[in-house]
């Protein structure tokens, strides 16, 4: 049987829930901030599917891009 990746729900040090996306090889390519209850984590892995179909990649690294790592946003 094939591996997949995986979301996996845990709860951090401050008790809050978090969840990690995990390769079929074991190495977390990704970790979410904390929420305040499971159902909100399982709505946000959710989106995050919806979202990740959808979205376009934008090369960054490309002359005359712009670079927003350091902009500052509110969720």
């Amino acid at each position: 049987m094939a591996r997949k990746p995986k979301f996996e729900i845990f709860r951090d040090e401050n008790k809050e829930f978090r969840f990690r996306l995990k390769a079929v090889n074991g190495e977390i390519i990704l970790q979410s901030e904390g929420y305040k209850t499971k159902d909100d984590a399982k709505d946000t892995i959710k989106k995050l599917g919806e979202l990740a179909l959808a979205a376009e990649i934008v090369d960054l690294t490309k002359k005359g891009q712009t670079n927003v790592q350091n902009r500052v946003c509110c969720s």
